[in-house]
């Protein structure tokens, strides 16, 4: 509560018994430039831009941030809020994760499809995917719908949604990827941080939302290897109802998928 006329807060934060380094009566850690505070609760999980967590206050209220580092009194250099709350941020992860293994190889080149101009994007294999979730989302109105929208396979003869259970490892859909992330998930932010490369998915989350380069040019879907190999193989095709698609194969061979516009 906050007195106007005395220019005072009059009631203490209910949490300042978990932040004891700073004045019980202070607001957003007394860096109101910085800093929001909504709801008066606690900040909530911090990454670095290479997707490593640095921290959290221990409280589930689903804010996450990016910082440059943790203090030694427990705050976080230059904060900032990102646009959308840590469970989506690890969700939006799990299905990068699924798709890359976490791969930070870079792409530098790519075959464009249909007679598209041709493009060399310098990113890495993670962004791809992280920038094609993130522009389905915003096509989609909501990540949550595009997962309804656009998860799904084969199933004894019809397509079905595999978006349920996705995230915590479970149902029809995923794989061995991202079912290791979604275990290590649930083991605790330690444990998904043991997991090798799950920063690199993160980090490319992070710059999807955070006004990082689209290397995609605007793509919203890709095919997975088996079902790209036929536009790999002849360049002058489009998948049916494709406005834009390019494909591409890592330096390893690997990652063989068409991303495309729908």
């Amino acid at each position: 509560m906050y007195e106007l006329r005395d220019c005072r807060w009059l009631s203490v934060d209910p949490l300042a018994h978990l932040r004891s380094w700073v004045s019980p009566y202070n607001y957003v850690q007394n860096n109101p430039i910085m800093r929001i505070d909504p709801d008066g609760r606690l900040d909530g999980d911090y990454y670095d831009k290479n997707g490593n967590h640095l921290g959290s206050d221990g409280i589930n209220d689903n804010k996450a941030y990016i910082a440059d580092s943790k203090n030694s009194d427990g705050t976080f250099g230059n904060a900032k809020l990102l646009p959308i709350g840590n469970k989506e941020l690890l969700d939006r992860s799990t299905w990068v994760y699924g798709e890359s293994s976490g791969s930070a190889e870079r792409i530098t080149v790519r075959t464009q499809n249909a007679g598209e101009s041709s493009v060399v994007s310098d990113a890495r294999v993670v962004d791809y995917y992280a920038h094609s979730i993130n522009n389905a989302a915003k096509t989609d109105g909501g990540f949550y719908k595009s997962t309804k929208l656009r998860m799904g396979k084969m199933v004894d003869g019809k397509y079905t949604n595999t978006s349920e259970g996705y995230f915590e490892g479970k149902g029809l859909g995923g794989n061995g990827n991202s079912k290791s992330f979604a275990n290590a998930r649930s083991n605790g932010m330690e444990s998904l941080m043991g997991l090798s490369k799950a920063n690199n998915a993160i980090s490319a989350v992070i710059s999807s939302v955070n006004g990082g380069l689209d290397p995609t040019g605007g793509t919203r879907a890709w095919l997975g290897a088996s079902a790209a190999q036929k536009y790999v193989a002849n360049e002058t095709k489009h998948f049916s109802g494709a406005t834009l698609q390019f494909s591409f194969s890592s330096g390893k061979g690997v990652f063989n998928h068409s991303f495309y516009k729908k």
